[in-house]
């Protein structure tokens, strides 16, 4: 009876074995591949996101088409564009890339209001050409991630080392996918970047915009029938660049070695976790699993801390600055259509709204309800209310009131101003 093993001992044991199994769910999901491999090609000084893979990313990765990398691997090929500038509607082309640079965000759903039957919510965001701070070398945030890269390389290495050394063998190895991992994702953020449509002239140099640039809205919705909408505001060249014409990388080949490479080293990696996972090793050497499972942690929340706090840090290329506002709330989708129609839009085409004919149907109910609120508060030069319906006048106070808050008054103040700097008035 004296070699048996304390209850408490005991506990902590079966405790330490349970722990080291939780890593197998990692190893097969594959929610953050394509973040990953976006924030590596997209920015020069983004932070390495650890990269986990399935078996069905092993042939997605070996033959990888560079429009389902930007343009989403399952998901954003059901988005709809619409240009109120232009009056078409074309099908959203760079959904990952957009949802990475935080220009696409899906509501919480706090924000629907209950008392209304059919809420529709609104996230506007303003891009303007300015090239973030967060960009330059000159700025403490831009050495901080290059640091950060640099340290969580240095640790994987000197893990995979001392483990090596002291006879755990496939936790070496687990750490070693870690740091080849770490190389991969730099070899691919310093050597490539994002290619985006700039306007050219003929000797091959890019046109900086002019001063009659047009200034364009672009709704993008799930659907025509959708609750959410993500609505852009900048200058049309860009938000094109952004929306419709799909985004390149340099140097394609290397990219697409570098991904057969990073599929690789994740097949191993899952291999590795299986292992140490099976429970036919020694307990001790499930100690590599936890230790796994705390890098990929540490890296992973460090990576979406210091990413997602860098406003403008995707599009170092384009460049932009994205200024976004608090998404609002509408009672119904024609005060959320209205409130979009308020937004800013120059040199607009002859199309009149037949940007909303994907969300209203064009007939004469539509027509009466909106010479009905052309008719309010809300479009009269003197602020008077030609209609005495309530519900139009409801309606238009809603827009009202959203129009008049203080965060959308100063982002519009705030975009206007770097129109103005852009212009030299």
């Amino acid at each position: 009876m004296s070699d048996a093993i304390p209850q408490g001992h005991f506990a902590a044991l079966q405790a330490f074995k349970i722990i080291s199994f939780l890593p197998i769910a990692l190893f097969a999901e594959n929610l953050r591949a394509q973040s990953s491999l976006l924030s590596c090609i997209c920015s020069s000084s983004s932070v390495t996101v650890p990269l986990t893979g399935c078996v069905k990313d092993v042939g997605r990765l070996w033959f990888l088409n560079f429009s389902e990398l930007f343009g989403g691997f399952e998901t954003g090929r059901d988005r709809v564009v619409s240009s109120l500038r232009n009056g078409n509607s074309f099908p959203l082309v760079n959904y990952g890339f957009l949802q990475l640079a935080q220009l696409l965000k899906e509501p919480s759903q706090d924000l629907v209001t209950p008392q209304s039957a059919r809420p529709v919510t609104v996230r506007v965001t303003f891009v303007v050409p300015v090239r973030p701070l967060s960009a330059s070398a000159s700025t403490m945030a831009f050495w901080v991630r290059h640091g950060v890269n640099a340290l969580h390389l240095t640790c994987h290495l000197v893990l995979a080392l001392v483990l090596g050394i002291y006879g755990f063998y496939i936790s070496s190895l687990l750490m070693s996918c870690l740091a080849l991992l770490d190389i991969l994702q730099a070899v691919l953020r310093h050597t490539t970047s994002a290619i985006f449509s700039q306007p050219h002239g003929l000797d091959g140099n890019p046109i900086a915009i002019s001063q009659d640039a047009p200034i364009d809205t672009h709704i993008i919705a799930r659907s025509e029938n959708a609750s959410h909408l993500d609505v852009l505001v900048g200058y049309s060249i860009q938000l094109h660049a952004l929306t419709n014409i799909p985004i390149r990388p340099t140097r394609p080949r290397l990219v697409l070695w570098a991904l057969r490479a990073i599929d690789f080293v994740l097949v191993i990696q899952a291999a590795a976790l299986t292992c140490l996972s099976s429970g036919n090793l020694p307990l001790n050497q499930n100690i590599g699993s936890v230790i796994w499972l705390f890098c990929y942690l540490l890296t992973l929340f460090s990576a979406c801390l210091l990413n997602s706090n860098s406003p403008g840090l995707f599009l170092e290329n384009q460049p932009g600055r994205p200024i976004t506002i608090s998404t609002f709330s509408f009672s119904n989708r024609t005060a959320a259509l209205i409130f979009i129609s308020k937004l800013p839009v120059h040199q607009r085409e002859q199309v009149g709204i037949s940007w909303m004919d994907k969300f209203i149907p064009n007939n004469s109910r539509r027509n009466e309800l909106l010479n009905k609120i052309y008719r309010s508060s809300l479009f009269s030069t003197e602020g008077e209310d030609d209609c005495d319906e309530e519900e139009i006048k409801q309606l238009a106070r809603e827009v009202q009131t959203r129009l008049q808050e203080s965060s959308f008054r100063l982002a519009l103040n705030l975009f206007w101003r770097h129109v103005q700097r852009i212009h030299g008035d």
